[in-house]
Order: C-alpha cells, then sequence, then structure tokens
C-alpha cells in the first residue's frame, strides 16, 4: 500500500482524487469565568475604559485532512469581553483564518494558500513553526521544519496570509511566497503631529475596550521571500531571503535600550545556511544579513563521542544592530538579536533506560535591554 508505480499525478487530478476519503472534524468550543470581572461593569465615568462585549470565550475549528496530503480548514474566534455581531465584530467573530495545503504532487512538494507558516534556516531572518528553548535536551540546538505549514491556531499574530509553493526537481528545491494582511499596533503621531506612526506590535488578540479596538487591524503588513536549496545525502546549502513593508512607519519609544531597534517601513533579511555530515560528525550554520548590511551568524556542531555519549556545540554572534523579525533562532533572548554566546552540551546514556543531559552557556548581552540598564 505504500509503493505505487506509474506517472506523476497532474495538480488538478491529485485535489480531484483527495477532496474526498479523508478524515474531517469540527470542535466548537465555549467558556466564561462564572465570577463577574470589575471589566465588564460601565463606569460612571463616560472616558473609563470597560469590556464591551461578553464574558464567554467563543471559538469553533473545522478541519479537514487525508493523509497528510490535502488539508484545509476554517476557524473562527471571539475572546472574552469582545463583542459578537455588532460594532468592530459585525461579522460575527473577532478573528477568522482558512488554510488550504496540498502535499507531494509532481514537483510540486506544498502548496499553501490561506493561512500558513514560513521557516527558514536556522532562524536568524524567519521561522514562525514550534521550536524547543534552550534548555535540557541538549541535542536540540539545530533548527529543522518544512519551509511551508498550514497555520491551524486561533492566534491572531506571526503568520503569512496569501499564497506560497514549493518545488523540488531532483538535487534543487525552491520556495517562493507572498502575503498581505491587517495587523493590529499601537499607534502613535510624531513630534510635529504629521506622520503616523506605530511603536508596537498588538500581538495579545485581545479587541475588549474602545482603545483596543481602536488598534485592532489598523496596519497593513506585505510580506514576501523564499529559497533556493541545493541538497544532497551528506551536503546541502541554501539561500533564504524576507522582504518587509508596513503601511506606516514603526518607531519604538526613544529609550537607550531602543538605540538599535527598528525603524522605518521597510525591512528585509537575507541568509546563506549549510549543513554537512562526515561520518560520526554534523555540522550546521547560517550566516544573515539585514537591510542595512548588519550580519549575525549561528554556527552548531553535533557530534556522536560513542554508542552512549553525544555531544553539541552552538556559537552565536547577533550583534545588537542586527533586525530581524518572526525570527526565532536557538538564543538566551526571546527574538535573536542582542547578543552573543557559546553554548555546550553533553548527553551520556550508561545504562539502558537511563540518560543524563548538562549543558553550559556562557552569553553576552552587547548592548542594554529593556529593565537592564548595564
Amino acid at each position: 500500500p505504500y509503493i505505487i508505480v506509474g506517472e506523476d499525478k497532474s495538480l488538478r487530478s491529485a485535489v480531484r482524487d483527495r477532496w474526498k476519503g479523508g478524515d474531517a472534524a469540527l470542535l466548537i468550543r465555549e467558556s466564561q469565568v462564572l465570577e463577574k470581572s470589575a471589566g465588564y461593569r460601565k463606569p460612571t465615568d463616560a472616558t473609563a475604559s470597560h469590556y464591551l462585549g461578553s464574558p464567554q470565550k467563543i471559538s469553533f475549528r473545522y478541519t479537514y485532512n487525508y493523509k497528510q496530503l490535502l488539508q484545509y480548514g476554517l476557524s473562527g474566534e471571539k475572546e472574552a469581553g469582545e463583542p459578537f455581531l455588532r460594532g468592530a465584530q459585525r461579522y460575527g467573530f473577532d478573528f477568522y483564518s482558512f488554510h488550504f495545503f496540498l502535499r507531494n504532487t509532481g514537483i510540486v512538494k506544498s502548496l499553501a494558500l490561506g493561512d500558513f507558516t514560513v521557516n527558514l534556516g536556522q532562524g536568524l531572518i524567519q521561522w514562525q513553526a514550534f521550536s524547543s528553548a534552550k534548555g535540557g535536551h541538549v541535542l536540540d540546538i539545530k533548527r529543522q521544519a518544512s519551509v511551508l505549514k498550514p497555520y491551524r491556531s486561533t492566534g491572531e499574530f506571526n503568520f503569512n496570509r496569501g499564497a506560497g509553493i514549493s518545488l523540488q526537481k531532483g538535487k534543487w528545491s525552491s520556495t517562493l511566497f507572498f502575503s498581505y494582511q491587517k495587523i493590529s499596533s499601537n499607534a502613535d503621531m510624531d513630534t510635529a503631529g504629521r506622520e503616523d506612526l506605530f511603536t508596537s506590535f498588538e500581538n495579545s488578540g485581545y479587541h475588549r475596550t474602545a482603545g483596543e479596538i481602536a488598534d485592532r487591524n489598523n496596519n497593513g503588513q506585505f510580506s514576501d521571500g523564499g529559497n533556493i536549496v541545493f541538497s544532497e545525502p551528506r551536503f546541502s546549502v541554501s539561500v533564504n531571503f524576507t522582504h518587509f513593508r508596513f503601511s506606516k512607519s514603526f518607531q519604538k519609544r526613544d529609550e537607550p535600550y531602543n538605540l538599535f531597534s527598528l525603524r522605518g517601513s521597510v525591512l528585509s533579511n537575507a541568509s546563506l545556511e549549510y549543513d554537512y555530515t562526515i561520518r560520526n560528525l554534523h555540522l550546521f550554520g547560517e550566516l544573515a544579513m539585514d537591510r542595512q548590511r548588519h550580519p549575525a551568524l549561528v554556527q552548531g556542531m553535533l557530534l556522536s563521542l560513542g554508542s552512549t555519549m553525544d555531544l553539541s556545540v552552538l556559537y552565536r554572534n547577533i550583534p545588537p544592530t542586527y533586525q530581524s523579525l518572526y525570527a526565532d533562532a536557538y538564543t538566551e533572548n526571546s527574538s535573536p538579536a542582542n547578543e552573543s554566546g557559546f553554548y555546550t552540551g553533553l548527553s551520556f546514556r550508561p545504562l539502558n533506560g537511563f540518560k543524563m543531559e548538562m549543558y553550559y552557556d556562557l552569553f553576552v548581552f552587547p548592548w542594554l535591554k529593556y529593565r537592564v540598564d548595564a
């Protein structure tokens, strides 16, 4: 049942054959805190903030899956305190998401329509899938995931909305995507009151009060990018790139720790990634650069020292001037910026059913951080 001898199916015939016979599921969820929160009490002061919606949290999700080869679905969510079928949410739920994802059809490795995530390199320029944080799993230092993945969450941030396609022919593969979506941000004006700015991204997904509703979908985000990959059994190299443009200019608060933060309405990144395996040694790394040509580097090594012992080493050098968006490398910081460090881990299995892991990480933040004054 796992081997088919014949011609590759066309994209049209593959979609037609996979449209039926899969598994479909519908999930509807409703929850509510019984105690009435203070935010639902209408204040006597007309200017005071309060929740404009009901206390119920409601969500639904419909998904269809045919052997991981064809997936599509629709989901919606209303947070507690958000209006429903009125006001800013007159179309019902505060957030809707649709995804269509096709895999392994001829040279088309994957096709994404609607909402999807993009994962490139070792996370220096973009990584939106799940990834392990620094900790006791000492061998999980390398980022590994498909470039395109369907987005099925009800989170309202850190995904793409548009189309993406991955093609593969022999040793060469390539991915291209583009996206446009409305995002929520904290809007502001410049000192002269003329230029429309935003100071931060609003990624909580809450739109309950008049202030939160005013920030809802007040900014446009266009993004595109992709990669070109050459791979062999023991070696692969890829060139990755991303580009972002916002309808408003980004400018954080004028604080010392924000001296090198992203400014303006355009952000671009490019990187070169490689991995190489020779016997019991695996090397990998990524060299990235932003629009202002500020570099960033991640270099790792996985080494088998025997049947019971493995070693991992990771060096990263990400200066405070380097800027990226939706990135997630293996760092101490939550995002890859303003950090250099050397990590080494050891996994030891002295007996069957027993494993001991230990790691040591030496890292430095070259510039100030929020609530870190030196």
